[in-house]
């Protein structure tokens, strides 16, 4: 992901006010060939890692709910907020990469530090409240005879 300021106008921001007037014959800048690489492989690697989570999420879930337990529930839970989490990531991508105008003349590169910020917020509070859900749920609960062995092999081959 490009973190770099979009500047629309660079000569607005190179001195005083002389730069400012519009010049015929003032060349434009010539665009960074290597930018739109870098920013589609970003794009490509966050695809890439919601798709690994999602089938992750999908495998934990089936887990958790054959085996019942726990456990596996709060790993679901939080497999899935990594896969929407991948969205924010996106979101992030997309709005950084924005040209820049009157309101933000530096351009919109630093909105991706929120949205990966949100992004973060969001995975620990969504893997919080299923694991402190399930915990209290479970507390005093009966346990039913279940054989864990499903949930095992999961967790040694994700790992």
């Amino acid at each position: 992901m490009s973190l770099k300021p979009s500047v629309a106008n660079p000569q607005l921001h190179l001195g005083g006010p002389e730069l400012t007037r519009h010049k015929p014959n003032a060349q434009k800048p010539e665009p960074d060939p290597d930018n739109k690489d870098k920013k589609s492989s970003s794009v490509i690697t966050v695809l890439i890692a919601i798709g690994a989570n999602f089938l992750i999420a999908i495998a934990k879930s089936v887990a958790a709910f054959i085996t019942g337990s726990a456990s596996m529930v709060a790993e679901a839970a939080h497999s899935w907020a990594d896969t929407g989490n991948g969205v924010f990531l996106l979101v992030a991508e997309k709005k950084a990469v924005k040209p820049a105008d009157k309101s933000h003349p530096l351009g919109y590169g630093k909105e991706a530090y929120v949205w990966s910020m949100i992004a973060a917020f969001g995975v620990f509070i969504a893997g919080s409240i299923v694991s402190i859900y399930t915990g209290i749920t479970e507390w005093n609960a009966p346990e039913a005879e279940t054989n864990y062995t499903i949930a095992f092999l999961y967790l040694r081959a994700s790992r």
